[in-house]
């Protein structure tokens, strides 16, 4: 339990510290002051969401089996397939 844990925050770890969500991050905090409220807006959105894509993604890696992970995904699959035979 104490190692899943240790491996979660080293997984949280490195999404804070990805390069590109760096430079990402980096661009915002230089260039806020010269942006549109809209364009900020986007910009901090898509840190957002690409933090916690990444986070998510190196987490679930850590707690999930290959064979679990192969079953969420096929689910996922079933769900969108029939969200799109109701439209």
């Amino acid at each position: 339990m104490i190692s899943t844990m240790l491996a979660i925050k080293e997984a949280t770890e490195e999404a804070l510290f990805d390069h590109e969500l760096m430079g990402l991050a980096q661009f915002i905090f230089k260039n806020h002051e010269h942006m549109e409220n809209d364009e900020f807006a986007q910009l901090l959105f898509k840190y957002s969401a690409s933090l916690s894509a990444l986070t998510a993604t190196l987490v679930s890696s850590i707690c999930l089996s290959e064979s679990d992970m192969s079953d969420m995904i096929a689910t996922m699959k079933e769900m969108n397939q029939l969200t799109e035979e109701m439209e």
